[in-house]
């Protein structure tokens, strides 16, 4: 009976020396994978997270499609990460201002690309949660990738970079191996794995990796950074709080103190070799266990701070203007 490897193998026999890492990378064969190039990984250095659109529907209830637009034509982002959650409708019609034409999911993805800093060189790319291959197997997950790809793959330019979240104890190398195999097949150029990057995936997995910062210190994690750095194979490291527990214990400080954290982490993106994922907004999502929404128009710094009471996304609005 054939038996899977274990992380906990696996990390052992990486440590055991290049020869043995080498021998079990030959063994998984993981077939044709695109060569890193500027299509395998985001190419610009001011990222956003701004969730919009999951398998609910939208997910901005006090917000309307024009508001979110004009946010990206203030921001001028070039990286708009996991924009969206799963497989959506295309057709869905989303809501709008009061007298105006409702947009559809597909239209408004569009307007959001052409809203950013360079629409030509613009990365947007979807969350999918490796939760439906754990709870429904590799034949649903596939299919949702599928469906994901077929709306992602029809804008302009082509976006064809899928994130995959929630990869945790509960997988293995060689799940991650075979979908990745499939996924390049499928069309997608560039693959990212879990929230805090995924240092025991063989070189050819991933391509690009989000790389967790302690949410009431602001330390990145380069331990993370540099184990894969040393498998090879990744064109971009993102910096980020992750949600929801981590930005919940980043929220509980006051908003002085996130200012100073966040305006440490983008000074020191080009030193650290990241770029820091700068959090605008993400609603509660209805899936219940993310319960924690933020929102970085509603907290203000204090008046008599150095801050003036900005806003945190005025705050981050500067910052990118400084460093990105």
């Amino acid at each position: 009976m054939t038996r899977r490897v274990t992380r906990r193998e696996f990390i052992g026999i990486v440590a055991g020396g290049a020869l043995a890492a080498a021998a079990i990378v030959s063994f998984y064969v993981l077939g044709q994978t695109p060569s890193l190039s500027t299509d395998s990984y985001p190419k610009g250095n001011r990222v956003i997270r701004l969730r919009t659109i999951d398998e609910t529907g939208w997910v901005l209830p006090q917000y309307t499609t024009a508001e979110v637009i004009s946010w990206l034509e203030d921001l001028k982002p070039t990286t708009l990460n996991r924009y969206t959650s799963g497989p959506i409708n295309p057709s869905l019609s989303l809501p709008s201002p009061s007298g105006e034409q409702q947009m559809t999911a597909q239209a408004f993805l569009q307007a959001s690309l052409d809203a950013c800093r360079n629409p030509n060189s613009t990365t947007m790319f979807p969350r999918l949660t490796f939760n439906l291959f754990s709870q429904s197997g590799s034949s649903a997950f596939l299919q949702a990738a599928q469906q994901i790809y077929n709306i992602y793959s029809s804008l302009s330019p082509p976006q064809t970079l899928l994130s995959i979240d929630n990869f945790n104890n509960n997988s293995t190398p060689g799940d991650a191996v075979a979908l990745s195999k499939s996924l390049f097949s499928m069309g997608w150029t560039g693959l990212c794995w879990g929230a805090c990057g995924a240092d025991i995936l063989p070189k050819g997995v991933g391509t690009f990796a989000m790389i967790c910062v302690t949410p009431t210190s602001g330390a990145v994690d380069y331990g993370t950074m540099q184990s894969l750095r040393s498998i090879g194979g990744y064109g971009e490291f993102e910096a980020q709080i992750d949600f929801p527990s981590p930005m919940s214990k980043f929220a509980s400080l006051s908003p002085d103190t996130m200012a100073d954290l966040l305006t440490s982490l983008a000074q020191g993106q080009v030193s650290g070799g990241y770029h820091y994922m700068y959090p605008i907004i993400q609603e509660r999502s209805a899936n219940t266990q993310n319960t924690f929404g933020w929102d970085s128009t509603q907290i203000f710094t204090s008046q008599t701070g150095k801050y003036g009471g900005q806003s945190l996304y005025q705050v981050m609005k500067g910052l990118m203007q400084t460093y990105n």
